[in-house]
């Protein structure tokens, strides 16, 4: 239904100035930055989806929510070149971590 679509890009419209909103007053808050992810996601934006879980990994790389959901968006946007330097990366400093080393292997061994 049209009218439903409308009203949702509205309210993903309004969420996103929401977040870039609260982005600006506590850059120090990574949950903003994740969600602000989700909405660009929703709404398509894929390169702006990454750029914003980008400069949340910046902030803190040891964060696992924001190297899962950074590893996400790039896997689902089919960069595989910043894919594999991110889990990379990330096993340097978490080397147990068999989830992505799964992931890594089995990417690796696609091509």
């Amino acid at each position: 239904d049209t009218g439903e679509k409308e009203k949702a890009e509205k309210l993903l419209s309004a969420y996103e100035d929401r977040m870039n909103a609260l982005i600006r007053r506590c850059p120090e808050l990574l949950l903003y930055y994740q969600y602000l992810g989700l909405v660009y996601q929703s709404q398509g934006k894929a390169d702006q989806a990454e750029s914003i879980m980008e400069k949340a990994y910046q902030i803190n790389p040891s964060d696992i929510m924001n190297y899962q959901i950074l590893r996400q968006l790039y896997a689902y946007n089919k960069n595989g070149e910043k894919l594999l330097k991110l889990i990379n990366d990330w096993l340097k400093d978490n080397p147990n971590d068999e989830q992505s080393r799964r992931i890594l292997d089995s990417y690796q061994n696609q091509k």
